[in-house]
């Protein structure tokens, strides 16, 4: 019998194993990693050094605790792609551990065959749902991962005593330390996840046992408080750490300040413009001109830019931002449920609803007394996980904020929760044969397979393009790079949005880094680290320092530049713009001197 269990643990596990390995194998030959966004790369390079030429402990937007590890392998081992290493680590991981759980438990109740079969459908059930954001690399999306993985840790253990719960505790607070809005954000899901298998595990002891008193109470209340206290503990001594290392003075100024940009940006559409809006402008002393930095990104030339200037336009904006609940439910009913903005996902959705409800009403059918009872909590669970999945939908929309990194997140966090109750139900049950046993294991097998292959074709065509895209988008991101480098005695002050669509790939990438060049604006502006950067260069002023000689600007070539005339004219300077050099396809160099 010893033998017999170490064969069926070895096929489970050895295809779980080998399927991710394949995955993850084949993204890297077939497209390599790139970062998603030019905000992640900005985070690796503050970790690794390439932004400041040391490793630093923090990169602003993850807790501390993390990136001083992170930051502090890097000095200990420089050569060495931290950074890279840990997210796609996190990602394999979670898909390994899911999968692995997947087979455990279904080799248990159906064999080993099933279990390898289960164990792979989760892994290609992970690619349809999330194959563009294997590829290019996104934090919140891993720390998505993170809580997918506990989320099935959590449905397949054996016990959810303490012991057994540390796994899953590790991975939401792993995630947490990762990007904590994102795992607060999908916290609900493991939640029900939680609920649902402590009321499970009851319902067994209590056929096997008999109704007990008090058995509502000890095994499902206090376990779930339990799980929910630990979790509010580890985040909250998290996040007293993250605040303690960032305490002074200069950290505590920008991140009043990064609160109040994020809202700006991120909730409340971006800065108005000043035409229409005078009224307020003029009363919080804000000029045209600082209007200007503001929708164009670039707030960094202007000092007089603060948290408390940020936080009264950002309060502006959102009284501005339309935020109707009936707009926010028509578009939920048009883009979601009828699927016309959400494609394959949405359709994902419909089909393992639909696919859960078949398996319910089968149930129903077949069973009688507690059998139907135990059905009819699962359409409960599902109406729970459905209602769940459109309350933080309808808060994105509500306040203009459903990204796909958010967004494609909630998919997989649903599909896992609702999928469970099909896969539960196909394995378990009294034995079947013939035809019968058939319907209910293979069928649902292979329309989650078929789905799940549908939808990983639109997202394989939809990658490629955007592989293709990147790779000539970038080519003005090395060029800078190139040029910066070949220019050293310069510094180079650069137009966001006119670099935002630069990213960087995770490996092998471009390995010249040149540090005398920034942005002049975005989310890392205006921090201490950006000053530290300035610093190495005797810059504390951006804007006053582009008067200079050795500092220049620059944007897209043809760019009307006439707003950065305006800015030095409203603080008493004639500045005259001359383009200069031409990097790559896009972009010029501009020197701006004063008059």
């Amino acid at each position: 019998m010893a033998g017999a269990g170490t064969k069926r643990i070895r096929i489970w596990q050895a295809a779980a194993l080998a399927g991710t390995g394949a995955l993850f194998l084949f993204l890297a030959l077939r497209y390599d990693f790139y970062y998603d966004l030019n905000d992640d790369w900005m985070m690796g390079h503050l970790l690794s050094g390439a932004y400041t030429g040391e490793g630093e402990l923090r990169n602003i937007q993850s807790l501390f605790p993390l990136t001083a590890l992170l930051g502090g392998l890097y000095r200990l081992a420089p050569g060495i792609p931290w950074y890279p290493i840990f997210l796609l680590a996190a990602q394999a991981g979670a898909v390994l551990l899911a999968s692995l759980c997947i087979g455990r438990w279904t080799a248990k109740r159906r064999g080993p065959a099933a279990g390898a079969l289960w164990a792979l459908l989760a892994i290609l059930f992970f690619a349809g749902e999330l194959w563009y954001h294997l590829i290019f690399v996104q934090y919140s999306v891993t720390a998505g991962l993170l809580s997918a993985a506990a989320t099935v840790w959590i449905l397949t253990a054996k016990d959810l005593k303490p012991k057994s719960c540390i796994v899953p505790a590790v991975l939401i607070l792993l995630g947490y330390l990762l990007r904590s809005e994102m795992a607060l954000f999908l916290l609900a899901f493991p939640a029900l996840a939680f609920l649902y298998r402590c009321i499970r595990l009851q319902e067994e002891k209590t056929s096997a046992a008999g109704r007990q008193r008090g058995t509502f109470l000890r095994g499902i209340v206090l376990p779930c408080a339990g799980m929910l206290a630990a979790l509010l503990v580890g985040m909250g001594i998290f996040s007293g750490i993250d605040r303690a290392a960032c305490s002074s003075p200069d950290w505590t100024e920008f991140r009043n300040f990064f609160d109040a940009r994020t809202t700006l940006y991120d909730f409340a559409g971006g800065a108005p413009e000043y035409a229409g809006n005078e009224a307020f402008y003029d009363g919080a002393g804000i000029t045209r001109e600082e209007a200007a930095l503001y929708r164009n990104y670039d707030f960094a030339l202007d000092p007089k830019i603060d948290a408390a200037m940020t936080k009264k336009v950002a309060d502006y904006a959102g009284s501005l931002a339309d935020r109707s609940v009936f707009r926010t439910l028509w578009v939920y009913r048009h883009q979601v449920l009828t699927g016309n903005g959400d494609a394959p996902w949405s359709y994902l959705a419909a089909l393992w609803y639909l696919l859960a409800l078949l398996s319910i009403a089968a149930c129903l059918i077949q069973n009688r007394g507690a059998g139907k009872r135990a059905a009819l909590r699962d359409l409960v669970f599902l109406a729970l996980v459905f209602a769940a999945r459109s309350a933080l939908y309808l808060y994105l929309l509500y306040y203009n904020r459903p990204v796909v990194r958010l967004t494609h997140c909630l998919y997989l966090l649903e599909g896992i929760l609702v999928l469970s109750l099909v896969w539960r139900n196909a394995v378990t049950g009294k034995e079947t044969a013939g035809k019968k046993r058939a319907v209910r294991s293979l069928l649902p097998a292979l329309l989650l397979a078929a789905a799940a292959v549908l939808s990983l074709a639109s997202q394989v065509r939809s990658a490629g393009a955007e592989y293709a895209r990147r790779s000539e988008v970038n080519g003005d991101y090395a060029a800078l790079t190139a040029y910066a480098a070949d220019h050293a005695e310069n510094f180079y002050l650069v137009d966001v949005y006119s670099a935002v669509d630069y990213t960087e790939k995770l490996f092998g990438g471009d390995t010249e880094r040149s540090l005398n060049w920034d942005f002049a604006g975005g989310w890392c502006a205006k921090s201490p680290l950006a000053d530290q950067k300035l610093s190495l260069y005797g810059i504390t002023d951006p804007g006053e320092a582009l008067l200079g000689d050795h500092v220049f600007f620059v944007a897209k070539k043809g760019s009307d530049l006439s707003w950065l005339s305006d800015f030095y004219q409203s603080n008493g300077k004639t500045v005259v713009i001359t383009g200069g050099d031409e990097i790559g396809e896009g972009l010029c160099v501009y020197q701006v001197q004063a008059q």
